[in-house]
């Protein structure tokens, strides 16, 4: 289904149409180094996901964001279990 309503328990519910813009925010360079405070914050990923899930991001996509192999891995550093932002 792409929009309009999907039929739930005890009525109707709005369905997102995640093309339209209408989902959740997207996700971009610009978050990431908000969450590093621009590189002067270092943290662990776990400190930093939950950073992000207070920001409105599901948590898969904040782990994906922050993971060794992801879209932002070349900007991000790990050392001794601290992430930091090298962008």
């Amino acid at each position: 289904m792409r929009g309009g309503f999907g039929a739930v328990r005890g009525g109707l519910e709005p369905v997102f149409n995640f093309k339209r813009g209408n989902g959740p925010p997207a996700f971009d360079e610009q978050d990431l180094r908000d969450v590093f405070d621009g590189g002067r914050r270092k943290a662990s990923r776990k400190n930093l996901a939950a950073d992000l899930m207070s920001r409105g991001f599901a948590e898969p996509t904040a782990y994906r964001a922050l993971s060794k192999g992801g879209k932002f891995a070349d900007f991000i550093l790990e050392e001794d279990g601290l992430l930091s932002w090298k962008g």
